[in-house]
């Protein structure tokens, strides 16, 4: 319960990326940076939802960059029995098991 708690209390960016294949590169546009930007600049923390090919997203890119320039704290989820490469510059990868992920939160935020 006290990780349900943790989430209504706090503002978090927190989406799932459905990313494009590496032969159907996309670039985020100016609109798209300055909404994100506006988003994370909002949120008290940062979590990358790591898939297979997270880690070769432009815009999953540019998130990280724009997270870490604000100075926000950041960790990544990875889906239990999966072995996708972490984001670099995205903080800690941990395992998708609600005990951690609410761990890791309170770490970051205390």
């Amino acid at each position: 319960m006290r990780c349900w708690m943790n989430f209504f209390r706090m503002t978090i960016f927190f989406r799932t990326l459905s990313t494009m294949r590496s032969n159907e590169a996309y670039r985020p546009d100016e609109s798209w940076l300055n909404k994100v930007r506006k988003l994370i600049c909002e949120c008290d923390i940062v979590i990358v939802l790591v898939g297979q090919d997270t880690h070769n997203a432009p815009g999953v890119e540019k998130e990280v960059t724009i997270a870490n320039q604000k100075g926000k704290p950041m960790f990544q989820i990875r889906p239990q029995g999966r072995t996708w490469g972490a984001v670099r510059g995205a903080g800690d990868l941990i395992t998708w098991k609600w005990t951690k992920v609410n761990e890791k939160i309170g770490e970051l935020l205390n």
